[in-house]
């Protein structure tokens, strides 16, 4: 390992794990500084109750180059973005119908999720997007695979409809399932 680089990247803020994964070409460097400084600015703004109390729109993206980011932690190698597409449903149907879904009326500003919340009201607060959440068939139960502060923040913004993404095998299922899913809008 280049040690010169490793600590130049810690020295930058970025955790050792982060650091080794660049040094080996399995993250972007670029990305993950774009990442620390957006987190940064996002735990500052979120201080502000006045903040916290904002209820924004949700803003989604639909770049499938960035579904991967819908993975939590998935890198772009690992995410077949061709294998997926958006659904559209209500929130409240969607939240109903989650396996456990008791997290989903959590308050997404309590300690153990407002650093990402923070992230996710500080892009929908300056108008930019996130990728929506990834949602799964398992043991036939519909189950948040990714984005499960996503989701519990459009919940808290009253977000009437939100997109999710699915494998295209599990799309048939999905929409049995939640009888208002579609692929629009």
């Amino acid at each position: 390992m280049d040690i010169e680089h490793f600590n130049r990247l810690t020295t930058q803020g970025l955790p050792a794990a982060v650091s080794i994964q660049i040094i080996e070409g399995k993250l972007d460097e670029k990305r993950e500084l774009e990442r620390l400084k957006e987190g940064k600015l996002a735990a500052e703004w979120c201080r502000s109750k006045a903040n916290r109390l904002l209820r924004p729109c949700p803003v989604w993206d639909f770049d499938p180059g960035n579904f991967h980011l819908a993975g939590d932690g998935l890198k772009v190698s690992e995410f077949n973005h061709a294998e997926h597409t958006v659904l559209f449903t209500t929130t409240s149907e969607i939240c109903e119908n989650l396996l456990g879904r008791e997290w989903i009326e959590a308050d997404p500003w309590l300690q153990t999720y407002r650093s990402k919340t923070a992230v996710i009201a500080f892009r929908w607060c300056h108008g930019l997007p996130v990728t929506p959440p990834l949602i799964a068939v398992h043991d036939g139960k519909l189950v948040v695979a990714g984005g499960n502060h996503r989701l519990r923040y459009a919940n808290f913004c009253r977000a009437d409809r939100i997109p999710f993404l699915v494998a295209r095998d599990q799309t048939s299922r999905v929409k049995a399932m939640l009888r208002s899913a579609s692929s629009t809008e």
